[in-house]
């Protein structure tokens, strides 16, 4: 289907958290896209929404599915549903960004690739860090320091369990908790920075805190015998740091990032090379915003979009890889 240049008529599923940062981006951009509803199971949270944002709501996925002038969703719903309401808007001709991690495990998202193919429609995931104009730039700047032979990625907060939702509490609901919460962006920026998966996983995952789940997690991935990324996740950091090091043989990126209070997923980014900065300051227009340009011009184009379905499923794989590392306690060659 080609949308040419009329709005795209969209619905975002889950009035949760991330999707004031969705809905925020769509409010930008209304030449674009065209709201027509919000939906959540609760109704007064949906109504609450709908007014924000001058849109309807539903309470049922039903709903949206037969509302045939529905072209596309964005589902910010728990982890445990990403597969199943992906799997049944795909199968009612919609046209899906789905919110990270893309499902529990590599076997659902391999399913939601599969039905995507078969429906020929866009599936997205939202890997919303990439679409930083800082991380952009280093994507397209790595060649400068030649081939990377070692990264560092430390991703940390302070995460009150107190006022967080029971799923979000769940090991089994998310996934491993600081893994697909934190785990999803920083495997990402590491498989997409290197350019291919890993050929060997070693993790050690672990709670340092009273929750159901790991809330620590120290990983290696191993791109060749001398190519190394470390990944460091931390539900205990006070106050933040979210910090990238790639070394080469040229001299060394660096990225500092901080996020925007109340808000998710937004924030400020420092990029500097061999300690010269090369962009720093809040990322205007949101990285949300950009994200959401790049699911209109896929639609449009039709074309795989940047993070397609296809694509995370590598990032699912080796997700999948640093949980089978930590219950074997070996290192996994994939």
């Amino acid at each position: 289907m080609k949308i040419n240049n009329h709005k795209l008529k969209i619905a975002v599923i889950g009035c949760g958290r991330v999707a004031n940062s969705h809905l925020d981006a769509l409010k930008i951009l209304n030449k674009y896209y065209d709201l027509l509803a919000v939906v959540d199971i609760e109704e007064e949270r949906a109504k609450k929404y709908a007014e924000l944002y001058e849109t309807d709501y539903y309470t049922s996925l039903k709903e949206v599915n037969e509302n045939s002038k529905i072209e596309a969703v964005i589902i910010c719903l728990p982890h445990f549903l990403h597969k199943s309401i992906t799997v049944e808007c795909l199968n009612s001709n919609k046209h899906v960004l789905v919110e990270k991690p893309m499902a529990l495990n590599s076997k659902e998202a391999k399913e939601m690739v599969k039905i995507a193919k078969k429906t020929q429609k866009i599936l997205m995931v939202g890997q919303s860090r990439r679409f930083f104009d800082a991380i952009r730039i280093l994507k397209e700047k790595i060649d400068e320091i030649a081939k990377p032979f070692s990264t560092y990625i430390f991703w940390g907060h302070w995460v009150d369990f107190s006022n967080r939702s029971e799923w979000s509490k769940s090991i089994k609901k998310t996934g491993g908790l600081v893994l697909p919460l934190n785990g999803s962006h920083a495997v990402d920026h590491a498989v997409w920075l290197y350019g291919r998966k890993p050929i060997s996983v070693y993790a050690k995952l672990f709670k340092h805190r009273e929750v159901n789940g790991f809330s620590e997690a120290t990983i290696i991935l191993e791109f060749s015998k001398n190519e190394v990324a470390t990944i460091q996740l931390s539900f205990s950091t006070i106050p933040p740091k979210h910090l990238i090091v790639i070394n080469g043989p040229f001299g060394s990126f660096q990225i500092n990032h901080a996020d925007e209070p109340q808000k998710v997923g937004v924030g400020s980014l420092e990029l500097q090379y061999n300690g010269e900065t090369i962009i720093k300051g809040k990322q205007e227009p949101s990285n949300f915003v950009n994200q959401l340009k790049e699911f209109y011009s896929a639609i449009k184009e039709e074309r795989e979009p940047i993070a397609s379905g296809a694509e995370i499923l590598h990032v699912m794989q080796v997700l999948d890889s640093i949980k089978e590392s930590n219950s074997s306690k070996k290192k996994i060659e994939l």
